[in-house]
Order: C-alpha cells, then structure tokens, then sequence
C-alpha cells in the first residue's frame, strides 16, 4: 500500500486523502449523530461510571451534590496550599498591596474529592483547583488553571502587576512545571 502510494502523482495522492478523510469523516459524523441524544448525567453515580481501566474512575465530573461557597467579595478563589493553587493567592496578596479597597475571599478546596461537588464542577468542569470566580463581571467571569488566573488577574490590575515581570515569571513557573530546563 505505501508503496503504490508513493507512486501516484501529488495530485493522485491529494484525491487519495480526501476519498480517504470522507470515509473517516462519514463514520465519525454518523457516531456523533448518534451521540447527539446522549444527555450525560449532572451528578454521576459509581454505578454510572463505566471503566475498563482497572481501579480507575472518573477524573472529572460532579460526583455529589454540593453547592460552592461564596463571600461578600466580588473575587471568589478556590484552592490549596499546593504549588500551583499558591500562585493565584500570591497574585492576589499583591493586588491587596497596591489597590488599598481590593479584598477577596479564599476557600479551601480539599484534592480528596471535595473537587467533584457539583457547584465546583459549574465553576471549573475539569474538576481541578485552583479556580477563580470573578463576580463583578456579568454573567460572573470563570477562570481556571494557575496560568490562567495569573493573566487574568495581571490584566484586571494593571497597577499591581508589573505586567512585563508577572508574564515572565508566569512563562517561568509554568514552563518549570512542565520540567523544560
């Protein structure tokens, strides 16, 4: 077969792609129209959760109900004392510095499950922390992910953070977490 293949003309192989991709994409279309009246559940039971992977379960998802608590300030943080759900908080501090009025609630979000509440998962469906609820914007602002909160926040307050300095700093911690030396 890769021989014939590389015989034909670009031409000829451009067509054999493209005859190649519709059969693939007709396959995938019709999979899609039939998974198109799949509604997944809003909280999954254990017994919903189907896994061929051993003892593995789902990683993301609401597990439990459970609604997210909120503060009397307009910036909501979610998180850990872990190196990532740190940042944001770090960032925060710092904004409190320049901006004198500024102020903000912090809530724990314990890793042992606590993520997969339902009102966690409204605010961040990967089920991961840090996640950051920004209620003076309408609908509130969701932002997720330490990198993400970190622009974020560093374009809200302008003031607080010495933008070129915060986006070199963030480049580096997160190109650290990815171990790139």
């Amino acid at each position: 077969m890769h021989r014939v293949f590389f015989r034909m003309s670009i031409q000829q192989q451009d067509i054999a792609k493209i005859v190649a991709g519709a059969a693939v994409g007709a396959g995938v279309l019709a999979a899609v129209r039939r998974m198109s009246k799949y509604t997944p559940p809003k909280v999954w039971k254990e017994s919903e959760i189907r896994t061929n992977h051993g003892s593995n379960t789902s990683t993301s998802g609401a597990q439990t109900e459970k609604a997210l608590k909120k503060g009397k300030h307009a910036i909501q943080l979610y998180g850990l004392a872990t190196p990532n759900g740190a940042k944001p908080g770090i960032m925060l501090e710092e904004i409190c510095e320049v901006y004198p009025d500024f102020d903000y609630d912090a809530w724990t979000v314990s890793i042992s499950g606590e993520q997969f509440t339902s009102g966690f998962v409204e605010l961040n469906p990967n089920s991961k922390i840090p996640a950051l609820l920004d209620q003076s914007t309408t609908p509130p602002t969701r932002v997720f992910e330490s990198g993400a909160i970190l622009m974020y926040l560093a374009e809200k307050f302008p003031k607080a953070s010495r933008y070129h300095t915060c986006i070199c700093i963030l480049y580096r911690t997160q190109s650290a977490n990815l171990n790139v030396y």
